[in-house]
C-alpha cells in the first residue's frame, strides 16, 4: 500500500519524459528511475501536495548515496547554490537550476522545462 501523499508513478513518469530519461544534472542515460525533491520533504514527510509538484522534482541518477542524487545530498551547499536543492521559504517555481554544462533551467508546472536568462545588466 502507498503512503500518504506518495509520490505517483504517474508523476514519476513526467518527471522521467521531461528528462528524455537522462539525469537533469549531467546527462547521463538513466537505467533506473531516481526522483529528488528540490525543496526536501522533512522527516516524516509532509501532507503538503505541492512537495511532488512538477517545479520541485528532477530526475537524477544514482540514490540518495550515489551519483549526481548522492552528490547532491552530500554537497547540500553547492547544491543549493546551483537550484538542485531549494531552502524553505524559497518558492522552488521560481528558482532556476543549473546543470553541469553551466544551463539554467526552469522548471513548468505542465513538466517541461525551459532556458532560464537572466537579462540583469552587467557591471561592466
Amino acid at each position: 500500500m502507498a503512503k500518504k501523499n506518495s509520490l505517483t508513478q504517474a508523476t514519476r513518469m513526467k518527471v522521467m519524459r521531461r528528462a528524455l530519461y537522462r539525469c537533469e544534472n549531467c546527462g547521463s542515460d538513466l537505467l533506473s528511475v531516481s526522483v529528488h525533491h528540490r525543496q526536501p520533504r522533512g522527516m516524516g514527510g509532509t501532507p503538503d501536495p505541492e512537495v511532488h509538484a512538477a517545479h520541485n522534482l528532477l530526475a537524477l541518477c544514482g540514490t540518495g548515496t550515489t551519483g549526481c542524487h548522492g552528490w547532491v545530498e552530500s554537497q547540500r551547499l553547492e547544491a543549493k547554490l546551483r537550484g538542485l536543492l531549494v531552502p524553505m521559504g524559497a518558492d522552488p517555481a521560481t528558482t532556476p537550476f543549473r546543470d553541469l554544462r553551466g544551463r539554467f533551467w526552469l522548471l513548468l508546472p505542465d513538466f517541461t522545462r525551459v532556458r532560464y536568462v537572466n537579462e540583469e545588466p552587467d557591471d561592466n
